[in-house]
């Protein structure tokens, strides 16, 4: 009978019936608050970063790789003729010494950079183009290349820009 008696204290030092108080519920709360701050923090912040970095280089990247390619087209033109600058469109022509097109480069509103050939073959350069802040400026028998990409990374938007200037080579034979 003793050992009845010592199991029912035991029991009752561990259940306690009344449930739990204010002060308790409030304690928990704030280091669930504080954890869910933390994990906020440390995993959300670094993520959308990270991301935004990763982002940045590809853009880079994909800015790098039409200069090259347009330098390329510049270097062997004769003539560079700005086609069109409208609302709808930018494009910009390369011309070699027989007056025959190199490559046409147009631009659009809804970000898609395309480079045709002289054969009629399209290529999609980017479509991360920011149509209102790029552009083809002529200046002298130079073209000046301003091109400015964005793409979105979680809640941001990630934009570079660079200007590059083009000078044909073979405008003078």
């Amino acid at each position: 009978m003793d050992m009845r008696r010592i199991e029912k204290r035991g029991q009752r030092l561990f259940f306690n019936r009344r449930g739990l108080t204010l002060i308790e519920i409030l304690t928990a709360a704030a280091i669930l608050a504080a954890s869910f701050a933390l994990f906020y923090n440390v995993f959300i912040i670094n993520w959308t970063a990270l991301e935004g970095y990763i982002v940045r280089n590809q853009l880079w990247q994909e800015a790098a790789t039409v200069i090259r390619l347009m330098s390329a087209d510049g270097r062997g033109a004769k003539a560079i003729d700005i086609v069109e600058i409208t609302s709808s469109r930018k494009a910009v022509r390369f011309i070699d010494k027989t007056s025959t097109p190199i490559a046409l480069y147009e631009i659009f509103p809804n970000g898609n950079l395309q480079r045709s050939d002289g054969g009629g073959n399209t290529t999609l350069m980017s479509d991360n183009v920011f149509f209102g802040s790029s552009s083809f400026v002529k200046n002298g028998q130079a073209l000046e290349i301003i091109l400015s990409l964005r793409a979105p990374v979680l809640i941001k938007t990630v934009q570079i820009s660079t200007v590059n200037e083009i000078f044909p080579r073979n405008y003078r034979n």
